[in-house]
């Protein structure tokens, strides 16, 4: 990600897409107080998470009062691909954002366009969506009922955590013929800040959003809540699906968890220096 301000004082921010530790979610933006251009015309790949951040870059942008124009992606297989996942509709005030006519085809490889979340109303008519694309191109219902499952209890955290004027984001798509991608993130107040209501002792962003994952812990005082995350991994491993990567970022800290059939968990904790608003959640399931 690179920004650079051109003599009419437009702020130039280009997104590459490359594939690092950030996995393309760091659109960052200091308040450049006037118009921005983002330029996505080297952009390489797109997938579920880069387009549920664009959305809340944008958002950001419009709240703020910039207008925004983007430069569409140079490769037109990127193009189409940001035209099928939703990524030029709903746009919000002030941003312009023209991809090149083309033929979008059938959405086989989207499960979920890329929507905004409010409540959990929409939640359940997005479960009901995704159950029946999974259940019609997956021969049996393991990755179906492990995703639904996911989306409901990511969704009621995003919305019902996330404490976010915008909302919450969601986009979900196929990566292959047995692979799927679920992104789902807001602009809250992010899980370190969350779980440190009930445990101000937690020290590192890192440390907090893992804390955060274990069975029981909650960032409320509801004895009912806090159950969500392991009860989700839980019906992962029962659905003997052959592997989950979950990763989060939020604060200065990242957590990913890959579970594999057949093999422990493995889970990785780090502070980075990029600061991530919110929270945010790039998954990926392999039935």
């Amino acid at each position: 990600m690179e920004a650079r301000e051109l003599p009419d004082a437009r702020v130039v921010v280009t997104a590459t897409g490359r594939q690092n530790g950030d996995r393309g979610s760091g659109l960052h933006l200091e308040d450049a107080g006037g118009p921005v251009t983002l330029d996505l015309r080297e952009l390489l790949t797109v997938d579920a998470h880069f387009a549920a951040r664009l959305a809340a870059w944008l958002d950001v942008q419009s709240a703020a009062g910039r207008s925004v124009e983007v430069a569409p992606p140079g490769s037109p297989s990127v193009a189409r691909q940001m035209a099928r996942l939703g990524c030029s509709t709903d746009l919000p005030a002030g941003c312009t954002f023209s991809l090149p006519d083309l033929v979008v085809g059938p959405r086989d490889d989207v499960l979920l366009p890329l929507t905004r979340l409010e409540d959990s109303d929409q939640i359940n008519e997005l479960t009901i969506v995704l159950r029946k694309l999974l259940s019609d191109q997956f021969p049996d219902s393991r990755i179906s009922d492990a995703m639904v499952l996911i989306l409901q209890e990511l969704g009621d955290n995003a919305t019902s955590h996330g404490q976010s004027d915008l909302g919450a984001y969601v986009c979900a798509s196929r990566a292959g013929p047995t692979r799927c991608n679920l992104a789902i993130g807001d602009l809250g107040v992010g899980v370190p800040t969350h779980i440190r209501r009930i445990d101000a002792s937690l020290m590192g962003d890192g440390a907090a959003i893992a804390h955060a994952v274990q069975p029981g812990v909650s960032g409320t005082p509801d004895p009912d809540r806090g159950d969500g995350y392991h009860a989700m991994l839980e019906t992962v491993r029962r659905n003997a699906v052959a592997r989950m990567d979950l990763h989060v970022w939020s604060g200065n800290g990242t957590h990913r968890i890959d579970i594999q059939r057949d093999h422990r968990d493995e889970h990785h904790t780090a502070d980075i220096e990029t600061h991530t608003s919110g929270t945010w959640i790039a998954l990926e399931m392999d039935a």
